[in-house]
């Protein structure tokens, strides 16, 4: 039973919670006072003022939805007279650098949509749905010579974005058909388009060539190869696994200090906690490493000696590469050896015939088979030697046998310890040989 002096003390309660209810209403308000309509209609004058601000542009890595074929750059210049400027240079436009100008608008939809509404060559051709063809399509796999995808969606790109944010610097979007994140950044107010292009592509070209040998990324505690850099589209697979039933491919895209992938890599299997996609090079140029917020991963090469003595490389060097006693002992031979032409270069190589390794040296007369086969002794910290069997090939015996020189440059190469190391950073195609006891003796050699 509720007595009097109960109610009273409920009733003094319920209008204090009835005050402070009241007292909310005002912020509520202010928290609304533009309906959705209105704030969507502001959003899309902001984002268009935004992309027009840019006095030199944007810069638009751009992805397509599928898993053969690249990210992509897109040089942006957009006018508040709704024209927008284009360039790009890739293997679509006959890789030469093109601009071309059609017209663009920033409309309301489910959200601000940033569309190129009318139709621009070299960037429409993303989105149209059509058989693709020519340099850069996929091959059949029961038909290696082909270079035809007929499936009839085309590469599977948009032309409209949705906006998920924007800054001065930089604005992220939302492909509407595909769902790919895209993101715009700012161009620096005097880079010189086509400049910027060609530096784009030589630093793809010179970071993964097509003889970059196979990367390590380290994440969550686990190891995974990285296959493949080169074609623009990262092959992994676990560190071990089988290459050809295990790997998972991720197109990326070169930025101007690392890369990212169009989507975020997660493990293997649901259990693996991690989501990384972008990539920093790290100060000493040793390694790439995740930039993602709250993720750690890092991409690195494996030992050089992995690849000096792998039996599917070849590794060559010229008079440019070799200093100190080694130096000598080249120049000597390049006098010596001109009764059979001009000397081309030497190198290592593994001869799958005679299953072993050689030093080769190579002329523009002599240049086959041309093999002094050695035995290598390595240790466990990294350092090798090599001893010449005193076997060689037909062709390596002539030369042995009727230019001295031949047989010094052999016992020069041979009669040090070596330490091997990427001179280059990143790029693992580049080895150098350097004398442990010697460090002016060394020779740096490439992948052919």
């Amino acid at each position: 039973m509720i007595t009097m002096k109960k109610f009273v003390i409920y009733a003094i309660a319920a209008l204090a919670l009835g005050n402070s209810l009241a007292s909310c209403t005002p912020e509520e308000k202010d928290l609304f006072d533009q309906s959705s309509a209105e704030r969507l209609n502001a959003a899309v004058d902001r984002y268009r003022k935004l992309l027009c601000s840019a006095p030199n542009g944007w810069c638009m890595e751009y992805f397509v939805n599928n898993d053969w074929e690249p990210g992509y750059v897109y040089l942006m210049k957009f006018d508040k007279s709704t024209a927008v400027k284009i360039a790009a240079d890739n293997v679509w436009i006959g890789n030469k650098y093109t601009e071309s100008t059609s017209v663009f608008d920033v409309i309301a939809d489910d959200g601000p949509v940033l569309t190129f509404n009318t139709f621009n060559p070299i960037f429409h051709l993303f989105a149209t749905p059509d058989n693709v063809v020519g340099n850069g399509a996929p091959t059949d796999p029961n038909d290696p010579s082909s270079d035809l995808d007929e499936s009839g969606y085309g590469h599977r790109g948009d032309y409209e974005f949705v906006i998920e944010k924007g800054t001065d610097d930089m604005m992220v979007l939302r492909g509407k058909k595909w769902g790919l994140k895209i993101i715009m950044r700012r161009m620096a107010d005097d880079a010189d388009w086509k400049e910027y292009m060609a530096a784009f592509k030589e630093r793809q070209a010179s970071m993964f060539s097509k003889n970059t040998p196979d990367m390590r990324m380290v994440v969550g505690g686990k190891a995974y190869v990285i296959a493949n850099m080169a074609s623009g589209v990262a092959n992994i697979y676990p560190e071990g696994g089988d290459a050809m039933t295990e790997t998972i491919k991720f197109p990326y895209i070169m930025t101007e200090n690392g890369f990212r992938m169009v989507r975020p890599f997660r493990g293997m299997d649901s259990n693996e906690k991690y989501a990384v996609q972008s990539f920093v090079i790290n100060e000493g140029h040793t390694a790439f490493v995740c930039s993602d917020e709250g993720q750690e991963a890092t991409i690195s090469n494996y030992e050089p000696t992995k690849w000096l003595f792998d039996t599917k490389y070849t590794w060559a060097s010229d008079a440019d590469g070799v200093g100190g006693r080694i130096a000598e002992a080249y120049a000597e031979l390049a006098n010596g050896i001109t009764r059979y032409g001009t000397l081309r270069k030497v190198g290592l190589r593994y001869d799958s015939r005679k299953h072993s390794h050689a030093i080769y040296i190579e002329t523009s007369r002599i240049n086959n088979d041309n093999n002094y086969y050695i035995d290598i002794d390595q240790d466990e910290n990294g350092t090798f030697s090599m001893l010449f069997t005193g076997e060689t090939s037909d062709n390596a015996n002539i030369l042995l046998t009727r230019v001295p020189a031949v047989g010094s440059f052999i016992e020069v190469l041979t009669s040090a310890t070596y330490t091997a190391a990427y001179p280059d950073g990143l790029n693992a195609a580049v080895i150098k040989l350097t004398a442990a006891d010697a460090p002016d003796d060394h020779i740096t050699v490439s992948i052919q």
